[in-house]
């Protein structure tokens, strides 16, 4: 089946949810008009502009309207859609059309209410007639099945092919052995290109109860392991649909193909991190140490974290000679797993000042690296470090600007408790939430009613969103005034939040038995007078309750 760039949703959005319920809607002036078959039509095309796959149950039943302009709109809109679905789609959209039984509470119209004979007997070109024909295989009646299965098998194209697969686990013994014959039929060179492009399919057969398959799968990856797959293996190596692609990718690497240190080189660069996992993975074991040697440079500067770190395993456990310089390059890795794993291996040969080696380079002030430097004198620094590392929480870079914050905030986070307080209004979202996260554990450090000034002074939603996290974490009865203002503020979202938080305080009350002092009880009191109004009842009543019980 073509595949499609289209990214595909189990979602229908409200519109054409809309736009489906007034289709189906029995007082609606769609049916009250019916007769007027054009107005049907031109409503299903509409929904089908909208691009969105999985109406496909909704539309299908009107395919065998009894106005030709109804089912030739449907049988269009759905020749359409069926290409957006990606074929490791379809056994999903199988259960759905199934529930869609006669009976169903939308199916008022009854046209899904077939008998055998009206299989086939639809308007539209030869393609639209197509999806018809093979989205009827998933009809909730097994005699409907079992006469759409009939017809399809008759197609030879290799489109049919997933429908068929499908086919294979249905409960219907009939069904199972007509899909079975089908198959069997297929299984030869000519199919091999489909088979690939159904890998997803045929991999999920293996975990299906109903029927045993494994003979069947192991015929297809026979055919599918020749050496006349291997173009066509290649080229499931790029597929679009990723389950299709991974299970290509299964097949290859588990399988002796011959194609397998090609698959290897592209699965190191494929877009999707669980296929680079598993190359790299296949990678560590292989004999051939010349190909794993070219191999490891790739693995080092991949962006994914686990195959870096399968990297120096394999160095380690192959190229030990190498293994020294490799892991002193991975202390300044970008990743904090990575940094760890490199000082673990490096300290087991000897003690080793892993904070000086950080130190050394950050005042190199090398550009390279200076991330995993920063990062890495963190975790092995002491307070005093944070001298050297503060001046970077001012950098052109805002990867760097957060590697130091968060690394100031682990040696020495009390004195810069005023200097995390500007970044969560100064700086970037994640800077912002990086400096709002280290000021949540310092409940008693900073001015909580500068931050709170701060709060009110800014424009920046995430700024006061960050701002409403520390103040949750302030002790119990400072919070609980602030968040009370925050629950009328202007912002939909901000007063949202502060609520939540403020739902969230009395359950949590019992948790500290500290009694609020006069000054604290004056604040609470004050915020309900002026903001309790703008708050559910049950919320200042139970602030009341727990302020009055202490």
């Amino acid at each position: 089946m073509k595949q499609s760039t289209h990214t595909f949703s189990r979602k229908v959005s409200e519109v054409t949810r809309s736009l489906i319920n007034e289709l189906y809607d029995s007082g609606g002036q769609l049916n009250k008009l019916f007769e007027d078959s054009s107005r049907i039509a031109d409503h299903i095309i509409q929904i089908g502009s909208r691009m969105e796959p999985a109406v496909i149950p909704d539309i299908l039943p009107f395919a065998y309207s009894k106005h030709l302009d109804v089912a030739t709109a449907a049988s269009s809109v759905l020749e359409t859609l069926l290409k957006m679905i990606p074929v490791s789609e379809l056994g999903w959209l199988d259960l759905q059309v199934r529930e869609r039984s006669p009976y169903y509470t939308m199916s008022s119209y009854g046209q899904w209410n077939l008998v055998p004979a009206d299989v086939g007997h639809f308007k539209g070109k030869n393609d639209e007639s197509f999806a018809v024909l093979a989205l009827t295989t998933f009809h909730s009646n097994g005699y409907i099945r079992e006469s759409a299965l009939k017809k399809l098998r008759k197609i030879k194209s290799g489109k049919e092919l997933p429908f068929i697969l499908i086919r294979l686990n249905d409960w219907v013994r009939e069904i199972h052995k007509i899909a079975l014959r089908s198959i069997k039929s297929r299984i030869d060179e000519d199919y091999i290109e489909h088979f690939v492009s159904n890998m997803a399919i045929i991999n999920s057969l293996l975990d299906c109860r109903r029927h045993d398959h494994k003979e069947t799968v192991e015929k297809i990856t026979a055919l599918l392991t020749s050496e006349h797959s291997y173009d066509a293996l290649k080229n499931g190596l790029f597929l679009i649909d990723l389950k299709a692609r991974r299970s290509c990718f299964q097949l290859v690497l588990n399988v002796n193909t011959g194609i397998e240190n090609e698959a290897l080189d592209i699965g190191l660069a494929d877009h999707d991190c669980v296929i680079r996992i598993k190359c790299a993975r296949k990678i560590r074991a292989l004999y051939d140490e010349i190909y794993i040697s070219k191999c490891l440079k790739k693995m080092l500067s991949n962006s994914f974290m686990p195959v870096r770190r399968e990297a120096l395993s394999v160095i380690i456990e192959r190229f030990p000679d190498q293994a020294e310089d490799k892991l002193y390059d991975s202390l300044l890795d970008s990743h904090k797993s990575i940094r760890e794993f490199a000082r673990f291996y490096l300290a087991k040969k000897k003690e080793i000042d892993f904070a000086e080696i950080y130190r050394k380079f950050i005042k190199q002030e090398k550009k390279e690296k200076l991330q995993g430097a920063i990062c890495g004198l963190g975790e092995t620094g002491k307070s005093d470090d944070a001298d050297l590392i503060v001046g970077a929480v001012t950098h052109r870079l805002a990867k760097i600007r957060k590697a130091a914050i968060r690394a100031v905030g682990k040696l020495s986070p009390k004195e810069y408790a005023e200097l995390f307080s500007r970044k969560i209004v100064e700086d970037t979202p994640g800077i912002s939430r990086e400096a709002a996260m280290i000021l949540s554990t310092l409940k008693y450090i900073y001015d909580a009613d500068e931050l709170w000034r701060a709060f009110k002074n800014t424009d920046k939603q995430y700024s006061k969103l960050n701002i409403l996290f520390v103040i949750r974490h302030l002790s119990k009865w400072d919070s609980v005034s602030y968040l009370i203002e925050g629950a009328v503020s202007a912002d939909a979202i901000v007063k949202e939040r502060a609520v939540m938080y403020l739902e969230k305080w009395p359950p949590g009350f019992n948790r500290s038995f500290t009694k609020p002092t006069q000054d604290q009880k004056k604040r609470i009191e004050n915020a309900l007078l002026k903001f309790g109004k703008y708050i559910d009842d049950w919320i200042v009543k139970s602030i009341r309750f727990n302020l009055e019980k202490v």
